[in-house]
């Protein structure tokens, strides 16, 4: 195996704060479309604004996408910054 990632396998083992928050960012990534679709698919709109339900759907889960990428990007970017203070704690 790399020296690379056995260090980094060797940081982890000791304090897994960083894998933690990659978890976090790959499962808010995932997980932030599909619960936004899920409560959607629940809202009914009567009347006059029932033809607005699949345009606003379409917008909400798109938000909620680009939010999911943005919560990915900074869990990614907050466990980098605990990798490099758990190294050299090591």
């Amino acid at each position: 195996m790399p020296n690379w990632l056995l260090e980094i396998l060797l940081v982890w083992s000791y304090r897994p704060r960083s894998f933690y928050l990659i978890m976090v960012g790959l499962s808010a990534w995932f997980l932030m479309p599909i619960l936004v679709e899920i409560y959607w698919s629940g809202v009914e709109l009567k009347g006059m604004f029932s033809p607005l339900k699949e345009p606003l759907g379409e917008k909400y889960i798109h938000r909620a996408d680009r939010l999911g990428f943005i919560m990915m990007i900074c869990c990614f970017i907050s466990a980098y910054k605990a990798y490099k203070k758990d190294r050299k704690r090591l």
